[in-house]
């Protein structure tokens, strides 16, 4: 992943953040519709057996079976996304979270026109409105949207069930003053939530870095003693579990201690490093490269036989004889074990003794 610049606002597109907000939405609507739920279903039971069958009786009644049956549909669904938590489906798992938003803002309306014929007030409304502000975490654009058209509903369906101009004239007036705080409350949130998720992608990037430079040599960049070990275990556990061939290869550079003492450490630095670099060059993209010591380098070959390896060694040995003209040129003498059943420790000892053995052999030799 590229680095993450907190300047731009590409990251509220990002697929990651858009799922996670999207199963958050459904984790925090449970409870809400589940409450709803219990609560209206037992105000209706004791508006069934307490009240008179009045027209609007019936209908806040019927309001409130509405709500029982919408918020059972909810929680289905808001477990079905839940347990399923497929990242492939956020296109119409989206579009049934902004459905059932809908249908809650509908029922609001709804309920405070059947209001207006009791009280004339438009509490249920303002609680939805901002309990959907406060739960659901939309996008600033789509929160406009939705605000907006069911501003426009709840203005055009209040007229037509209070006689009184004066309280519907405040009702618009407080319905708009409402929903733009509405809008803002959620914007808030929704734009929280991005930073967190920012904060969490630098966080995680700063980590990798930290990671990668923990397990990586300083001056060739290629992996350090404690994690090239790593790797190998790694890759022999791999080995093993697809019945693949295994080589590893120990290198030393010829006589480097007396390019030290004649040319400076700084020289031997340059010639470590164009050796680090040659290597890189040398071998296949799936080999793993390490740094074995100050001047001994180990080399992975996954699914390769000795006899491959040895081919990859070689041309390596020619691909060092045009290192650098400023630098004295450099050999090296390379063991190479093919792995038959050992354990990581044992093989390295195998490769190291194949490496002496060319040492003694009058170095810039390979030992298989």
């Amino acid at each position: 992943m590229p680095p993450f610049d907190r300047r731009t606002n590409n990251f509220q597109h990002n697929p990651e953040f858009l799922h996670a907000i999207l199963i958050e939405n459904c984790q925090r609507m449970r409870p809400i519709f589940t409450t709803v739920m219990v609560v209206e279903a037992i105000i209706f039971i004791f508006e069934f057996l307490l009240y008179e069958r009045t027209s609007v009786m019936i209908a806040a009644m019927a309001l409130k079976l509405v709500a029982v049956f919408l918020s059972i549909f909810s929680i289905c669904q808001f477990n079905h996304i839940r347990i399923g938590n497929d990242p492939s489906k956020y296109s119409r798992n989206l579009k049934i979270i902004y459905a059932i938003i809908v249908l809650a803002l509908s029922w609001a309306v709804a309920n405070t026109a059947v209001a207006q014929m009791i009280t004339g007030d438009i509490t249920v409304y303002v609680l939805v409105l901002f309990g959907i502000a406060a739960v659901v975490q939309m996008p600033p654009r789509h929160a406009m949207v939705i605000y907006c058209l069911f501003y426009l509903i709840f203005i055009a369906v209040v007229p037509m069930v209070q006689d009184n101009p004066r309280i519907v004239t405040w009702h618009v007036i407080n319905g708009a003053i409402l929903n733009v705080i509405a809008w803002l409350i959620s914007r808030m949130i929704y734009q929280y939530r991005l930073e967190i998720y920012k904060d969490k992608i630098i966080i995680g990037q700063k980590n990798k870095e930290l990671f990668d430079k923990a397990q990586r040599d300083g001056l060739t960049g290629l992996f350090n003693h404690q994690a090239i070990h790593g790797h190998l275990d790694n890759a022999l556990s791999f080995a093993d579990g697809n019945r693949q061939d295994l080589s590893i290869a120990l290198i030393d550079i010829d006589h480097f201690k007396c390019v030290n003492d004649t040319y400076g450490h700084q020289t031997g630095d340059i010639i470590v490093k164009g050796v680090a670099d040659t290597i890189r060059r040398s071998v296949r993209e799936m080999d793993i490269t390490g740094r074995y010591g100050g001047d001994e380098f180990l080399i992975i070959f996954p699914d390769c036989s000795v006899k491959n390896a040895r081919r990859i060694i070689e041309r390596l040995q020619k691909n060092l004889n045009g290192l650098d003209d400023q630098v004295p040129s450099v050999t090296i003498s390379c063991g190479i074990v093919q792995r038959d059943g050992e354990g990581a420790n044992a093989l390295v000892e195998m490769a190291d003794r194949l490496l002496y053995r060319a040492k003694a052999s009058g170095r810039n030799r390979i030992e298989a």
